[in-house]
């Protein structure tokens, strides 16, 4: 089942392209993203969203690594494959009042991208994400 996310010009810098998951996305991806971040100890996605769920100050983001395969049927980029990208989900917002805080996620993509991905900042996609062993794989598919 495919999940939206959208393009996004990361820290509105105009150079640096990004794909963004709002928080809606990032909980959808909890069941294909099984495996463990990059911290000590580590732990999964739903871990994290459980713990921002009831955070009373900024969670450590999640990260976890992964390859992008584009294979989106107008949005034509250089190549179709970035090796070596980051995943994080990281805070969006202030802790609430009652516990919890707002999240969502992104990757910066191949660099290469960044002058055909940039003008379209705001586009709404569709990936699908397979879990790999030691790093993942998000495909963009609409």
């Amino acid at each position: 089942m495919p999940i939206e996310a959208y393009i996004y010009n990361h820290s509105n810098d105009g150079v640096t392209a990004a794909i963004l998951f709002h928080q809606d996305s990032v909980r959808q991806l909890a069941t294909p993203c099984a495996g463990p971040d990059q911290n000590l100890p580590p732990r999964t996605l739903s871990d994290y969203i459980a713990e921002a769920d009831v955070a009373t100050s900024k969670p450590e983001s999640f990260f976890r690594p992964v390859d992008i395969l584009w294979r989106h049927p107008t949005i034509v980029v250089p190549s179709r494959f970035a090796t070596g990208r980051r995943m994080r989900i990281t805070y969006s917002g202030n802790v609430r009042s009652g516990g919890g805080i707002a999240f969502e996620g992104y990757c910066v993509v191949e660099p290469g991208w960044f002058t055909t991905l940039l003008p379209l900042a705001q586009t709404q996609i569709e990936i699908e994400f397979l879990a790999g062993h030691g790093h993942d794989l998000i495909i963009v598919v609409g």
